[in-house]
């Protein structure tokens, strides 16, 4: 496919290789992160004439010596797998849901991630590819592996990946925002 870009190149840098020290993408060390989700796009492979689709999930270490390197993490769409569907759960809780707000509800969207913060666990590639493992965790995964991380020492902060969050007294019966998504039921922006 062609195209045509009109860029502004004033003020722009080289980047470095990655990892260099001054380089432009700095690859994080193995441990846990937390991020921020800041888009969501559908990302297809073929592989022995099959397309595949997954959901990719762009990220951005929120904190931390890494702060501002970005992650991508894909999932798959296909929720007969049980796989699947463990995958999508757990990047809810991550990204700071509840597990009853999660239960009663079946509908999810983008916007119902995109803007939240959420618990990664990034362990780069052993054989020098590019194959890192990323993976979104539950808080309780995160304090656990954190404190392995920081050398056993117990964790005292709380994780909290969610903006203020107020869930509205509900039953079954009540209407839902159109579109749907948790964000619409919760009353988050």
């Amino acid at each position: 496919m062609a195209f045509t870009y009109q860029i502004d190149f004033a003020g722009a840098k080289a980047q470095g290789a990655m990892g260099e020290k001054g380089g432009g993408y700095k690859l994080p060390t193995e441990g846990v992160y937390k991020v921020e989700i800041t888009d969501i796009t559908p990302h297809e492979t073929q592989k022995d004439g099959a397309v595949s689709t997954t959901q990719c999930f762009q990220t951005k270490i929120a904190e931390g010596e890494f702060a501002g390197s970005e992650l991508r993490i894909y999932l798959g769409i296909d929720f007969t797998k049980e796989g699947v569907r463990n995958q999508w759960y757990t990047a809810l809780l991550s990204a700071g849901y509840s597990e009853s707000d999660i239960l009663a509800n079946k509908n999810f969207r983008d916007e119902d991630f995109k803007g939240r913060h959420a618990l990664i666990q990034f362990i780069p590639a052993k054989d020098g590819s590019n194959n890192h493992r990323r993976n979104f965790i539950t808080p309780a995964s995160y304090q656990t592996l954190l404190a392995k991380q920081n050398g056993g020492a117990a964790v005292s902060q709380t994780v909290s990946t969610a903006s203020a969050v107020s869930v509205p007294a509900m039953n079954v019966a009540t209407p839902r925002p159109a579109g749907g998504g948790l964000r619409g039921m919760l009353g988050t922006k």
